[in-house]
């Protein structure tokens, strides 16, 4: 269980890492015409997805180490587990919607 975590941890923060450097891999960026780019502030927006990924998926293997401290059953876990990741993903979606135009 623990393998896994980890290895889902850290596909991530080298997504966010990956992210921070090329903007490209921000889903949508790629496909916006140069005028909707320049309205957008991508590298405030890049910053924020990578401190996002890297916190939520930072979380996420502490949240099942105290679980498993707790004695949950496994399956309890995972589910708490990939609860975390989808709020995290919802609330980045939500608050990158109007957030980061540009000035």
């Amino acid at each position: 269980m623990f393998l896994s975590q980890f290895l889902i941890c850290t596909i991530l923060i080298v997504c966010a890492l990956l992210i921070n450097r090329n903007h490209d891999l921000i889903a949508g960026h790629n496909s916006l015409s140069v005028e909707e780019k320049a309205k957008i502030d991508i590298k405030s927006l890049s910053k924020f997805l990578m401190t996002d990924l890297i916190v939520t998926r930072l979380t996420t293997p502490v949240l099942c180490i105290i679980l498993v401290n707790l004695d949950i059953k496994a399956h309890y876990i995972y589910l708490v587990s990939c609860t975390r990741i989808v709020l995290g993903l919802i609330i980045a979606f939500i608050y990158t919607n109007n957030s980061f135009k540009a000035k």
